[in-house]
């Protein structure tokens, strides 16, 4: 497996940026008007920082585009790390801390990447799901367990847990991987606002897999993209909230992805995260529209599915969301622009299926 990590930052390198280039395959840092870039100079043989000077004077249409301090020029990763041919793309955030095998240098996560121990969840109706009690106990002050609230649920699923496990007897197919941290997982900011004493306990390490029926948030915290075919979806919206702009990528992916026959899956114990320093007033203002709308959203992904290629589906999903104002009119063009990259790299590494197909539908590129 050939994998290729993408992050962006505005801080300096730290405990992250050291476990990545000292254990992993290949980073991409995409740095910003705020990063200290004097302080990213020191370069090493499987690390790539890209400037925002950079960025804008490189091949990419959509790098010249993007918002300048926005979290969506981490796009321009994803497009650095595609033309290079991973097998596999790995997401992560800068105060995200992967585990490495012991005794390898490979992530833990890619070792876990894998069809063997899974579990599907047992569960009473098919909708959102709430698998963080699965993973985790959390404690207030005084001692009482409580149910967390994952950032991107909505609302009214906090207590759509599952039931039970089983072991997955049937076929699977999985196209990301979640990776569900230690240290502070990714708590909505209303729960963190309510509670801001709590514990939390890791439970048993669990692989679950997620199918078509159910729906869980999937964020950019460390997510394992293990099928090249899913990469479009990797796209990253610039006109919601920087809180939103994963979380409701991570919808449109997982609906596609199960369009197109794959599975996500979770799995813990595959890194740590000690959390940069947050106003969680501002992030709760941020994060308050997705959790009265999501479910619309999931409803607008479904209906908008009529295509049958995965970068068609996509320009139908963000122009329904278009017309119904979750995202901004700008947002098209944006897309567009990712998939004009995207076929400028297939092009460019003479993809010839891609040509093939492209010479004989010239009448829709």
């Amino acid at each position: 497996m050939k994998t290729i990590t993408v992050m962006t930052t505005i801080n300096s390198p730290g405990k992250t940026i050291a476990t990545l280039i000292d254990n992993c395959n290949f980073t991409i840092i995409i740095g910003d008007k705020k990063t200290p870039d004097k302080k990213w100079e020191e370069t090493r043989y499987n690390l790539l920082y890209i400037d925002i000077e950079k960025q804008l004077k490189g091949d990419f249409l959509l790098a010249k585009a993007l918002p300048i301090n926005h979290y969506s020029r981490k796009n321009v990763g994803y497009l650095e790390a595609i033309r290079r041919k991973p097998t596999s793309i790995l997401d992560i955030d800068d105060d995200n801390y992967p585990y490495i095998e012991k005794g390898s240098t490979k992530l833990l996560i890619e070792r876990y990447a894998n069809c063997q121990d899974l579990e599907h969840p047992i569960c009473s109706n098919e909708g959102f799901l709430n698998l963080f009690p699965a993973y985790y106990s959390i404690f207030n002050k005084k001692g009482e367990n409580f149910i967390p609230l994952p950032r991107g649920l909505p609302l009214r699923d906090i207590n759509n847990i599952p039931m039970g496990f089983l072991k997955t007897n049937f076929k699977t197919n999985i196209g990301i991987w979640q990776g569900i941290l230690d240290g502070e997982p990714d708590l909505s900011a209303s729960f963190r606002l309510q509670n801001p004493e709590y514990s939390i306990e890791p439970k048993q390490f669990r692989k679950i897999v997620i199918s078509k029926d159910n729906y869980i948030p999937i964020n950019s915290q460390l997510t394992l993209w293990s099928e090249e075919k899913l990469f479009p979806l990797l796209y990253l919206p610039s006109t919601v909230s920087f809180r939103f702009s994963d979380i409701l990528r991570g919808y449109i992916a997982l609906v596609i992805a199960f369009k197109n026959g794959y599975d996500i899956a979770c799995v813990n114990s595959v890194g740590f995260q000690d959390r940069n320093r947050h106003d969680l007033l501002d992030d709760y203002r941020q994060e308050e529209r997705m959790y009265n709308i999501n479910e619309d959203i999931m409803q607008i992904i479904k209906e908008s599915l009529k295509k049958e290629r995965i970068e068609d589906n996509l320009i139908e999903v963000y122009e329904e969301l278009e017309r119904k104002k979750i995202t901004e009119k700008k947002e098209i063009s944006l897309l567009k622009l990712w998939l004009d990259d995207l076929d400028y790299i297939k092009l460019w590494l003479g993809d010839l299926d891609y040509i093939k197909w492209r010479d004989g539908n010239k009448n829709l590129v």
